[in-house]
């Protein structure tokens, strides 16, 4: 009876270890999702490019509609 006791509460343990590497893996995975969207929101405010330039100056226009209207004013010149 007390072996049956022993490994009862063993299996106990070894299911509460489970559970606290699992929460410690999820923990991790929040954390490498943060770190993820800050280094994106970072990129996102160092990266200029040519096409955010038109969008600021342009802000109502599409993308495709500036292209298009700079490619016919390059036709034109």
């Amino acid at each position: 009876m007390l072996i049956l006791l022993l490994l009862l509460l063993l299996l106990i343990l070894l299911l509460l270890l489970l559970l606290l590497l699992m929460l410690l893996l999820l923990l991790l995975l929040l954390f490498l999702l943060l770190l993820d969207a800050a280094i994106f929101t970072y990129a996102e405010k160092v990266t200029i490019t040519p096409c955010l330039h038109m969008k600021k100056l342009l802000p109502h226009r599409s993308t495709h509609d500036i292209l298009s209207t700079l490619s016919r004013r390059s036709l034109d010149a």
